[in-house]
């Protein structure tokens, strides 16, 4: 199995979302829909962009956000 490039990031963003999760969902601090680690899951999603057997996901994602805004 190959290394993934894209661990380190994932693992950053895991770790920024199960703050969030734990310090504001489960606090009951949420007042409408938002983006957690936004930041985060940027940077993520710019690697997983160049990987040609994940970017179709990506894709789905951006056609599902437009098709479905908040």
């Amino acid at each position: 199995m190959k290394d993934d490039p894209c661990k380190v990031l994932r693992e950053a963003y895991d770790g920024c979302f199960q703050i969030w999760l734990d310090a504001e969902y489960f606090a009951g601090k949420i007042k409408g829909p938002m983006v957690p680690c936004e930041a985060e899951l940027k940077t993520y999603h710019e690697c997983l962009k160049t990987d040609p057997h994940r970017a179709p996901y990506l894709e789905n994602l951006e056609k599902y956000k437009k098709d479905f805004p908040r």
